[in-house]
């Protein structure tokens, strides 16, 4: 009816966006592995400051949670399954993903990614 009607037409065609793909650092997993799936994700921010923590979650909700802040896909490419406690302290710059930062003088801290590789060991 839409392409009678307004001559619509529709076609599908593949597009490669930009993505980020999370790997365990060569030192290592420093996520403590745990028995229970308790799902509490907590993330926190300020001018300087920005802080997950994650309790009992899966590799891919950490994956999903980072992508939405970073407004791109990650994808878990860890290869890990079961439920981690998690914590990455990191600064509250995220220019890197296109947002808004904070001042220079204010940002302390390492940035998200290194966070991730230092804190959790993943890349």
């Amino acid at each position: 009816m839409l392409e009678e009607r307004f001559q619509l037409k529709v076609r599908q065609e593949e597009k490669q966006l930009p993505l980020y793909s999370l790997t365990v650092d060569k030192s290592g997993l420093k996520a403590t592995a745990v028995k229970e799936a308790k799902g509490k994700m907590q993330v926190n921010r300020n001018n300087a400051a920005a802080s997950i923590k994650g309790d009992g979650i899966t590799i891919d909700r950490l994956c999903r949670t980072l992508g939405n802040m970073l407004d791109r896909p990650v994808v878990d490419e860890t290869g890990l399954d079961g439920f981690y406690d998690v914590e990455l302290k990191y600064s509250a710059d995220t220019s890197a993903a296109g947002k808004d930062s904070a001042p220079a003088e204010e940002v302390t801290g390492p940035s998200m990614f290194t966070a991730l590789r230092e804190q959790a060991a993943c890349d």
